[in-house]
């Protein structure tokens, strides 16, 4: 694992120092007002219909427990932005995460498997880095929005049920959206451990973790091999640009 936020001062007394301040900046103002910190130096940007597309594999239909997590920028308010599906249909088997505008906020919807099951919550600014996060166990949903729970809802159809559908990121998303760090775990994750991870690029196994794609140059996975395949020439910029 690398934190992307340690200081360039020599020696491990001046790391040290660094790590601390930054901790305790970090629970005094809040997530929130650290926008301008995205934790990747390279991201995904999305052209005209360009996405990532794995394919099917059952360790990503998790059986009993999900967490879907990632980094978005959406630089318009169009009407969706599908950022992850898996699922063949709407209202079909399977799970997706997108965002949309509804009574002037770009809202957080997610979708676990069932025909009543979508459900949303958590406002989403333009043109700021955000991180945004889906946890369910089959009883109970949650919504997160840099790292503070920003809806809770009961789940009514259980688990989700196993979708043979490859998984898209960014299938259908407005142009110039950016996109960064996706994650898929098998165990809901608690809020403590959303915001303990989120400034962090993810390199190496966790308990539950089943797949990264950093989304730094290509559509390579860092856990599994669930590589993805690029499709219309999507491409990655520094995030300062």
């Amino acid at each position: 694992m690398k934190h992307l936020f340690a200081s360039s001062v020599n020696g491990i007394a001046g790391l040290l120092l660094s790590t601390m301040l930054w901790t305790a900046c970090s629970e005094e103002k809040g997530v929130e007002e650290e926008d301008h910190l995205l934790p990747y130096s390279r991201y995904l940007l999305t052209g005209y219909n360009s996405y990532v597309e794995i394919p099917h594999r059952e360790t990503l239909n998790p059986a009993g427990e999900i967490t879907l997590e990632g980094w978005v920028r959406l630089d318009n308010s169009a009407a969706t932005n599908m950022l992850v599906i898996k699922k063949q249909a709407y209202k079909q088997e399977g799970y997706s995460v997108d965002m949309r505008e509804r009574d002037g906020e770009i809202l957080l919807y997610s979708y676990m498997g069932y025909p009543s099951s979508e459900r949303y919550g958590g406002s989403i600014p333009i043109q700021a880095w955000v991180h945004w996060a889906v946890t369910s166990d089959g009883n109970q949903r949650r919504h997160y929005i840099n790292g503070k729970l920003a809806g809770e809802f009961a789940e009514n159809g259980g688990i989700v049920d196993a979708s043979p559908a490859a998984l898209s990121l960014a299938k259908h998303v407005a142009a110039n959206t950016g996109l960064a760090e996706f994650r898929l775990w098998d165990i809901v994750r608690t809020q403590p451990e959303i915001r303990r991870t989120m400034y962090e690029n993810i390199d190496e196994p966790h308990p539950g973790l089943v797949a990264v794609w950093p989304l730094h140059e290509n559509a390579r996975e860092h856990i599994g091999g669930h590589h993805g395949v690029l499709h219309h020439n999507p491409r990655f910029r520094r995030w300062e640009e």
